[in-house]
């Protein structure tokens, strides 16, 4: 059973993941053998989450927090990658080395939650934004309580596919999940104000709304107070 928090707390002891990105046209590259799936529900570890250009992708090993639950079909992780034209030969080999073993894991346990999510990692990179969108959104299915699915998703419409409220939902899924996820208050706050989503007045009392919220939560969270400073200054 993977652990699909976030929070340190939950970490017993914990391998850093090696990660190598190559910034070739515009695109991140990741790459990383994912590690030994968990056998299944009875397993008692997994990897641990780190976070790239806004992508959560994972390595090392923590203790077990969540049972996963399967209530919908897994969607075909068999599809082959998709690549954007802007990335070489050479980007497209390593990649595709990286999918071929994160589909070996999902034949082996479609549970594996570090695979699911570097399945939607690899997919965003190439360009695929609705296939890795399909494989978080299958991920945060799979563990409801996690914040890595709804943390990777938010990026993805409010970066990527520019739907505010699909945006919205997601983050704010990630703070119920864990009030501590002080990214999460960050990019809501910033689809408020930047984005000035739903409008730039209403955006900016929902924002500090949203920073009163997470300063009950994160008592004296200097980022917290910061952006709140800068609002009422506005």
């Amino acid at each position: 059973m993977p652990n699909t928090s976030r929070n340190p707390h939950n970490i017993v002891a914990a391998a850093l993941a090696i990660v190598a990105v190559v910034a070739i046209a515009g695109y991140f590259f990741i790459y990383r053998t994912p590690s030994t799936p968990a056998s299944g529900p009875s397993a008692s570890s997994t990897p641990v989450t780190t976070t790239v250009d806004g992508v959560t992708i994972s390595g090392g090993t923590a203790t077990v927090t969540e049972v996963p639950t399967n209530t919908v079909k897994a969607p075909d992780f068999r599809k082959p990658l998709t690549f954007n034209s802007s990335i070489n030969a050479e980007v497209r080999a390593a990649l595709t080395k990286q999918f071929e073993a994160t589909v070996k894991i999902l034949e082996g346990n479609k549970l594996s939650f570090d695979a699911w999510i570097n399945l939607g990692t690899l997919r965003k990179v190439t360009g695929d934004y609705t296939g890795a969108e399909t494989a978080w959104k299958y991920a945060a299915n799979l563990y409801p309580k996690s914040t890595v699915p709804s943390d990777n998703l938010g990026s993805l419409y409010l970066d990527f596919l520019k739907n505010y409220p699909k945006a919205e939902t997601s983050y704010k899924l990630s703070i119920a999940n864990d009030p501590q996820d002080i990214n999460a208050y960050q990019q809501l706050i910033s689809l408020y104000t930047v984005y000035g989503y739903p409008s730039a007045q209403t955006g900016k009392d929902k924002a500090l709304a949203l920073i009163e919220q997470g300063l009950k939560a994160n008592p004296n969270n200097q980022t917290l107070l910061d952006l709140r400073m800068q609002l009422q200054a506005q």
